[in-house]
């Protein structure tokens, strides 16, 4: 009988955090899941580390090989193993953890009884940095207002997302992506504001960086997101302005935020870049 939770993981070389992300899933007083590992032929100790933990996990899934990246590990990661996913399926990272020792517990409990209309269980996280201790908790209250927004940005955090396994059944991630794969899948699969469910439970203690977070590739992820985008939303004239407003937010993005620190400058600046914001939101309403 296949578990209420599934938790999918891709790593490469990841000895020296996936320990962190193990530790607090054999303490989740919820043991109904199991654990997904999808590795890319690391050459450190990460699948001896897996290897070390099959004891005190329920179930530990794990397979190692070369991958051209983080989606088409969790593809394969979901094909190979679809007879053994749980109902409700959640992707970490290597260097995440979940929040707490009731995080599963307490989403069980919510998700057991939802509608069978939804197709997202959507979480919150907390920022960490695991050298200085640090820690920044990033609320993101669900409303209807995510849906109408999802082509300006990431409507949810994805690692405190927990998918409906049913959703995989029409489709996967698309490998093409590299960085902005998880917001493409959003944006393909999410049809209604009515397919999510709010959870308002911290899920995930996410490590500050990861791919899509450094400065090297920046330029990139807008630069996907883009794609995502223009993949996504169709044209049609009476949604002209906004359609141009959310590909110059996505193209300029550097230049943007080059323009607002120099307007910062000036608390007239400051003032007039406010305006602009204004107007801007009025467009894309």
């Amino acid at each position: 009988m296949a578990p209420f939770f599934t938790i999918i993981t891709s790593t490469y070389n990841a000895a020296s955090t996936l320990p962190r992300l193990l530790d607090s899933l054999t303490l989740q007083t919820c043991k109904d899941f199991n654990w997904i590992v999808q590795d890319g032929a690391s050459t450190d100790d990460t699948m001896r580390i897996v290897e070390r933990y099959r004891d005190r996990l329920p179930e530990i899934l794990a397979d190692s090989g070369k991958d051209s990246g983080i989606y088409d590990a969790w593809n394969t990661a979901l094909n190979h193993w679809r007879d053994k996913l749980g109902e409700w399926v959640l992707f970490m990272g290597a260097d995440d953890m979940l929040a707490d020792n009731h995080v599963l517990n307490q989403a069980k409990n919510l998700l057991q009884d939802c509608s069978e209309k939804i197709i997202f269980g959507a979480g919150e996280l907390i920022l960490f940095d695991p050298d200085l201790g640090f820690v920044e908790h990033s609320p993101q209250q669900y409303s209807a207002i995510n849906f109408e927004r999802r082509f300006f940005g990431m409507p949810f955090q994805h690692p405190a997302l927990f998918n409906k396994k049913s959703i995989f059944k029409q489709s996967n991630f698309d490998i093409s992506f590299k960085i902005a794969g998880d917001y493409d899948f959003i944006l393909r699969t999410w049809k209604s504001p009515e397919q999510v469910y709010p959870l308002n439970i911290t899920v995930t203690k996410m490590a500050i960086g990861g791919i899509s977070s450094s400065s090297q590739t920046k330029k990139k992820c807008q630069s996907e997101k883009c794609r995502a985008i223009k993949k996504n939303l169709p044209f049609d004239w009476k949604h002209g302005l906004r359609y141009v407003v959310i590909l110059v937010d996505v193209y300029f993005f550097n230049i943007k935020m080059e323009l607002k620190n120099k307007f910062y400058l000036s608390e007239g600046g400051k003032a007039l870049w406010g305006k602009l914001q204004k107007f801007r939101r009025y467009i894309i309403k």
